[in-house]
């Protein structure tokens, strides 16, 4: 946590420090930190698998209150009178190494986006198309896999929604057979993001099977150096679950904002 750690926190500063990030219940050490963060998602309603929202993380500072003595007015103590971490500093150090943003959801090498119950038929889909009834599954899974549709990992996934639209991007490719899509979730709120994110960019390169256009792309942006180049170059394989033709593997891209 280094030496500029708070040694107090309150409910809002708490959920500051991981709102945009997604703690992977997996990735914790077993022991209380892991107990806590199962109990915290249970209290509000989800699956386990990973801590993003905010009902989740107001759980679970609650729940770190109730083991250390609070600090008034109703704040998380981080040290104890002789200047040593408590427990809950402990663990907030323990969730801040299990959790995921944006730069680490990208250093992974794959994921699975999976979507189901959405039909698009044989539209190309140039607006967004509300997914009603549809739901979208985020998870790790390993490259070298040979199942035709990787299995959930034994953490569960990362990421579901059932609040977003689906549309088809890309300009000469945008009704080539093998589609390039994006994932847009409902913006309502902080709690329906993936790694801080509200697009999902699943693109098909189907006129450069090779990536090798890609390869010489990326190396040019990482050796100019500039940020957008930084931001760009984060990217990982992920494999889009969507039905019929469409199904395969995708190069998922950070979304730029303009200007």
């Amino acid at each position: 946590m280094g030496g500029s750690m708070d040694t107090a926190v309150g409910r809002d500063r708490f959920w500051e420090m991981f709102k945009g990030r997604a703690v992977v219940v997996s990735e914790l050490p077993a022991g209380p930190s892991r107990v806590l963060a199962n109990v915290a998602s249970e209290m509000a309603g989800r699956d386990k698998a990973s801590l993003r929202t905010r009902a989740e993380y107001e759980a679970l500072f609650d729940l770190l209150l109730a083991h250390v003595p609070p600090a008034p007015p109703a704040k998380l103590r981080l040290v104890d009178e002789t200047g040593r971490p408590t427990a809950a500093a402990r663990a907030i150090e323990d969730y801040i190494g299990a959790s995921l943003g944006k730069q680490e959801f990208f250093d992974a090498d794959m994921y699975v986006v999976h979507v189901t119950g959405f039909r698009p038929g044989r539209d190309v889909l140039t607006e967004p198309r509300p997914a009603r009834g549809a739901r979208v599954d985020v998870w790790n899974t390993d490259p070298a896999g040979r199942r035709r549709v990787p299995a959930l990992s034994g953490g569960g996934a990362l990421f579901s929604s059932q609040a977003f639209s689906l549309k088809n991007t890309g300009n000469r490719t945008l009704r080539a057979p093998k589609r390039s899509w994006r994932i847009i979730l409902d913006a309502a709120g902080h709690d329906n993001r993936l790694a801080g994110m509200i697009r999902i960019n699943l693109k098909a390169m189907y006129n450069d099977p090779s990536q090798m256009r890609e390869a010489l792309a990326w190396r040019l942006f990482r050796h100019s150096r500039s940020p957008g180049a930084a931001a760009h170059v984060c990217q990982a394989g992920l494999w889009a679950g969507l039905p019929g033709p469409l199904l395969g593997h995708r190069t998922g891209r950070q979304e730029i904002p303009e200007g």
